[in-house]
């Protein structure tokens, strides 16, 4: 696999909560080309989480989409100067308007308000995949957002076929490593003056990576029943 330079994680440790891997051995949604058609409504059933006995479900309405317009595009360009610590160049932004890089991006779905975003590298020759980045606006952390976004990049990349993915992270960010270890990434490779954003333990990262398990064909079929089930009721 190529080496890009400008592989950086996403500032998202505010975002961080502790996940149950069981969820991605269960996927209850999925719509191929991740337009709101009502699968979603699913997903959001799909990430309530227990606690103390109750169900919690997520405040927010998230629809999450790979399709963008020139507006859309600037918009998140723009944000990656308020949730980034380093500056992306140029050719990074041509490539995910030229969709050489996949994206996936949340929105509020009343408001269509751009609240996160992923960008990955995705190799269907080898079936490996490089999470680029994973932001979260500002205004919307320590709402669990974050692990929403990587539950939605993981359950794509499954649905693709893909078998392995990886991503970098700074070495000191102790809670993103956990979070990414509750979704089971483990440590490939320490990575000695990746970053240029600081003293020498500050450009320290960690390439971390995890395998994924292929959904059998047959899944789809039953998971498109259960939608025109739930719909005919």
């Amino acid at each position: 696999m190529r080496k890009i330079i400008y592989i950086n994680e996403a500032n998202i440790a505010p975002n961080l909560v502790d996940m149950d891997m069981t969820a991605l051995n269960n996927i209850s949604d999925r719509s191929l080309n991740l337009e709101d058609s009502g699968i979603s409504l699913l997903s959001e059933i799909s990430i309530m989480i227990k606690k103390e006995g109750k169900i919690e479900i997520p405040s927010i309405p998230i629809k999450f989409t790979s399709e963008f317009d020139l507006k859309l595009f600037q918009i998140i360009k723009n944000l990656f100067v308020s949730i980034f610590k380093i500056v992306y160049p140029e050719e990074f932004f041509i490539d995910i308007y030229n969709e050489k890089l996949h994206s996936i991006i949340g929105l509020i779905k009343d408001t269509k308000e751009v609240i996160c975003f992923s960008h990955i590298d995705i190799d269907q020759k080898v079936r490996k995949a490089t999470v680029m980045t994973m932001g979260v606006v500002k205004e919307y952390q320590n709402k669990k957002i974050g692990s929403r976004l990587m539950k939605k990049v993981l359950e794509e990349l499954i649905l693709m076929g893909i078998t392995e993915v990886s991503l970098i992270v700074q070495e000191k960010n102790e809670i993103a490593i956990k979070m990414y270890r509750k979704f089971g990434f483990n440590v490939e490779k320490i990575l000695e003056e990746y970053y240029s954003i600081g003293t020498k333990d500050d450009n320290r990262a960690l390439l971390m990576s995890r395998s994924l398990v292929i959904v059998p064909k047959e899944w789809y079929i039953e998971l498109f029943q259960r939608i025109a089930n739930f719909f005919c009721v």
